[in-house]
């Protein structure tokens, strides 16, 4: 069975190798990284993985925006997204996160 491909998304390369590493003991061979939100969407738009990690707290957009853009393009609306973060204040961002879904913004 093929397993999909995977685009993480996360300005710490310490992450990156982490979830590269999990994943492909996984069985996972072709995962993509970008190091921030901007160049994430721009690797969304030619990778077209089927599943992305996607970090909260990043340079020059943050995840929420990056999520808040993929649900927006009808083209990447239906690509799974599990967020990750290493704050302590991640309830306060699954609340925005929450309205964001809830505003359709």
């Amino acid at each position: 069975m093929k397993l999909t491909n995977v685009l993480i998304i996360d300005d710490d390369p310490q992450n990156v190798r982490y979830l590269t590493t999990i994943l492909e003991e996984n069985g996972f061979t072709d995962i993509q990284a970008a190091s921030d939100g901007v160049e994430g969407l721009e690797k969304v738009a030619t990778v077209k993985p089927g599943l992305i990690l996607l970090d909260l707290r990043m340079p020059r957009k943050n995840g929420i925006m990056v999520f808040n853009d993929l649900r927006g393009d009808e083209r990447f609306k239906d690509i799974p997204v599990i967020i990750l973060t290493g704050e302590g204040g991640f309830l306060k961002h699954l609340a925005e996160l929450r309205q964001f879904r809830e505003d359709g913004q």
